[in-house]
């Protein structure tokens, strides 16, 4: 029986069919603007509550009551189920990931500028005008205790090894064409001739990743951090990509537990978030920091390279589980 081959190429093939958009928003504030120490509640709720007013023909009424959720965006984007598959809402990840300005400031006043970015894959790219129309309206309508507002100046798309370009232009309403996506294939190739016996990664908002059933409070072992982007890869690619992903993930799983933690500087990040649907105040917390680890880990490179847009761990679509590779050797 052929072993299963754990390599770079097996890797970087397996999620070449993979598409991204990844855009930049850039927005104004045209009041002052009194928001959160970490945003990503702020931003994401309000996105959602602005994009169901706008989409939906009951927006006072609940997803699992509607007769038509199969043609609504905003049921596709935040209460997704696939009937074919038999999965439940819990085990299909959100086709987005939404991550909120990351400077700590909490007062913005009129003419301040801050970005988020927005990451879209697979059959989520061609409802990006959504996006940027629920963006829009969250900035007409308030964001935050004090319901400032702002808008959208400009958006622009970027990509690996590429100029950014633009994409929207706010102030004259202005869509450009959509160049090609960014498939996971050219991400990993950003990585093709590295062979690194070390890597630092750089927890840069709260990733929230459990470990036997319990929410990690330093900074996670590398087979974690591996399982739970296995698991998120292979879900978008079944999902949103209508492809299985062409990997042995248990070989996966094994091999990245030869990897090693060697050193971390990571600190616990604590929030909150109110849950108007579950009607609680949920905690989210997480670490942030870096994680250097040790061991054979070129054939994990496309994947982490895919990760670095789509986030690890819990709460991707309020940009938890941003990381980037921060250092090879």
């Amino acid at each position: 029986m052929t072993e299963p081959t754990v390599t770079f190429d097996a890797s970087a093939t397996a999620i070449d069919h993979f598409r991204l958009l990844y855009c930049r928003f850039t927005l104004k504030a045209t009041t002052p603007l009194h928001l959160p120490p970490y945003k990503g509640s702020a931003f994401r709720g309000g996105f959602g509550h602005a994009l169901k007013q706008m989409a939906c023909t009951a927006p006072e009424k609940i997803c699992d009551t509607c007769e038509q959720p199969n043609r609504c965006i905003y049921a596709y984007l935040f209460e997704t189920k696939i009937e074919q598959t038999g999965a439940n809402e819990e085990m299909i990840p959100r086709p987005f990931v939404l991550v909120p300005p990351l400077e700590a400031y909490r007062e913005y006043a009129p003419g301040d500028v801050m970005t988020c970015d927005l990451v879209l894959t697979g059959d989520a790219m061609e409802y990006l005008p959504y996006f940027i129309a629920g963006l829009n309206q969250l900035g007409h309508q308030g964001i935050g205790k004090s319901m400032g507002r702002y808008t959208i100046t400009a958006v622009h798309c970027l990509r690996p090894n590429a100029p950014a370009y633009e994409l929207y232009c706010g102030p004259e309403n202005r869509f450009e064409d959509l160049r090609a996506p960014t498939t996971g294939g050219e991400l990993a190739m950003q990585y093709r001739d590295a062979s690194p016996q070390h890597l630092t990664l750089s927890l840069i908002t709260p990733t929230r990743l459990k470990y036997q059933g319990h929410l990690l409070k330093q900074a996670p072992p590398f087979h974690v951090i591996a399982r739970r982007l296995l698991d998120r890869i292979a879900e978008l690619s079944l999902f949103f990509h209508d492809t299985p992903l062409a990997l042995d993930i248990r070989a996966w799983k094994h091999a990245s537990e030869a990897i090693r933690l060697v050193e971390s500087h990571v600190t616990p990040y604590d929030w909150e978030r109110y849950s108007s649907r579950q009607r609680t105040r949920m905690k989210l917390g997480g670490v942030v920091g870096t994680a250097t680890y040790a061991g054979d880990l070129a054939p994990f490179l496309p994947l982490l390279s895919l990760g670095e847009w789509l986030n690890v761990g819990k709460g991707a679509t309020f940009g938890l589980g941003k990381y980037q590779i921060a250092d090879m050797a």
